[in-house]
């Protein structure tokens, strides 16, 4: 498979998870988000880390792992039972940095 189909098919699956997990989030309780959704968010750390690999240029493996960083705080945030705005705050995180990725461009300070 050609390498950017392959990154925006990587890119398309982690928004639809973050979306997912933000609308379950605010139906469930993060005990059942966390059931359902972990080997799906640990399958994505590892889809990332593919991408990063691939990548040809320093300023694309830093928008992979600004992603990376913010899916780690999903993971985290599901792991030790925090407030649900705090996982959506991480989900929305992940999602324009994703945004980013897709684009091309790096994040304003």
């Amino acid at each position: 498979m050609d390498e950017a189909l392959l990154n925006r098919v990587t890119v398309t699956k982690l928004k639809v998870l973050a979306g997912q997990i933000r609308f379950e989030i605010s139906r469930s309780d993060i005990a059942t988000v966390r059931e359902k959704r972990l080997q799906d968010l640990d399958r994505s750390v590892g889809d990332l880390n593919r991408m990063a690999e691939r990548s040809k240029t320093f300023n694309q493996r830093v928008r992979i792992y600004q992603a990376l960083g913010c899916l780690c705080q999903i993971i985290d945030g599901l792991v030790l039972d925090v407030k649900k705005d705090e996982i959506t705050q991480a989900t929305l995180c992940m999602e324009k940095r994703l945004d980013l990725l897709e684009t091309g461009s790096l994040p304003s300070r």
